[in-house]
């Protein structure tokens, strides 16, 4: 939360600091200088990544090595940044005959990460002791029957929630994304199992003691910094890596599902000139039903051939921003 990030010394993560968004916190505590002794750890959200991430500080401090621990560590990276490579085509949902989908998994859908992450996040189990659990993992690869339990049960609910349609899905964008509607922490590996591009709203998200409140997350087999950027302009605390972020932490999004599909949507498949975005921003900011029009409207403006080589589709994608520029009060006054 911005308040408290004010009162913290240093802030470790990349991904909402300003830095490299390829790499997430667990990879920077291996070699980034160790927080002086003494020095309090804290996290807004305590994930694999940022409990994994107090717990190399402490292997480090201790004089302890590392190698025992670097495939989950590594692990724990690949699910965070959701780096599984290319977008390989939509697959089945999960089903009873088979409950686990690796290759679109979040730590929290994996097979492997699934009991860790349900331990670390179990917010009524001090932080001291998530950590100290989350050592014997990276080091030993020990996790808890009792969390192993609770998530293959989950995994059961949510196949149980899909066949009896508790979990919302369908998707737009002829396909591309895939907008799901959960409760439920699979949420986004449900997502990937229809398309490439995930919307996910979890209409009640609950963190620590605080109050529910209604949270947005974006991933995607390609970059989607552009669209977080964007998102972060229309409300503030948008953030995340080129290829998963969501809405500000701690707070509900005051932003709309068609609002928020409409900037990811042509983000991921448009390359937009800076003055037509900051026109459609900024008549997003006072008249969010104009969202879906502005949408289609502007697909016939902002077509790709902006950065095409051929001179005539430069000089047509020239003709069409003028356009846009042009006549833009005149459209939306329209509607």
């Amino acid at each position: 939360m911005p308040a408290l990030a004010k009162r913290c010394a240093f802030n470790l993560d990349p991904q909402h600091t300003g830095g490299d968004a390829n790499r997430v916190a667990i990879e920077d505590s291996l070699t980034i200088e160790l927080p002086a002794e003494g020095s309090t750890l804290a996290t807004v959200r305590a994930d694999l990544d940022a409990v994994g991430s107090m717990e190399v500080f402490n292997l480090r401090a201790k004089g302890e090595s590392l190698e025992p621990a670097m495939e989950r560590i590594a692990m724990v990276a690949t699910s965070d940044k959701f780096a599984r490579g290319g977008y390989t085509g939509p697959k089945p949902l999960p089903t009873r005959d088979n409950p686990w989908i690796e290759e679109t998994a979040t730590a929290e859908s994996s097979l492997q990460l699934a009991a860790i992450a349900a331990a670390v996040m179990d917010f009524n189990v001090p932080l001291a002791d998530r950590v100290a659990t989350t050592e014997k993992w990276l080091l030993k690869g020990e996790e808890s029957k009792q969390y192993r339990d609770s998530v293959e049960k989950e995994r059961l609910d949510m196949i149980n929630a899909l066949e009896t349609g508790q979990i919302k899905y369908e998707t737009r964008s002829g396909g591309k994304i895939a907008i799901v509607e959960s409760t439920h922490r699979a949420a986004t590996s449900v997502g990937y199992s229809l398309a490439p591009v995930v919307f996910a709203l979890n209409p009640s998200f609950k963190q620590g003691l605080s109050e529910p409140y209604k949270k947005f997350t974006i991933c995607q087999f390609a970059d989607i910094k552009s669209a977080l950027a964007e998102l972060n302009e229309l409300e503030n605390g948008w953030g995340g890596s080129p290829t998963i972020g969501g809405s500000p932490q701690g707070v509900s999004s005051q932003l709309t599902v068609d609002q928020v599909v409409a900037v990811v949507g042509e983000a991921s498949s448009l390359v937009v000139c800076a003055p037509c975005r900051a026109q459609v921003l900024n008549e997003l900011r006072t008249r969010p039903q104009l969202t879906t029009t502005l949408r289609s409207v502007s697909e016939g403006f902002h077509p790709e051939m902006c950065i095409s080589a051929d001179e005539s589709k430069r000089t047509k994608w020239k003709n069409a921003k003028m356009f846009w520029l042009n006549n833009i009060e005149r459209v939306l006054d329209e509607f």
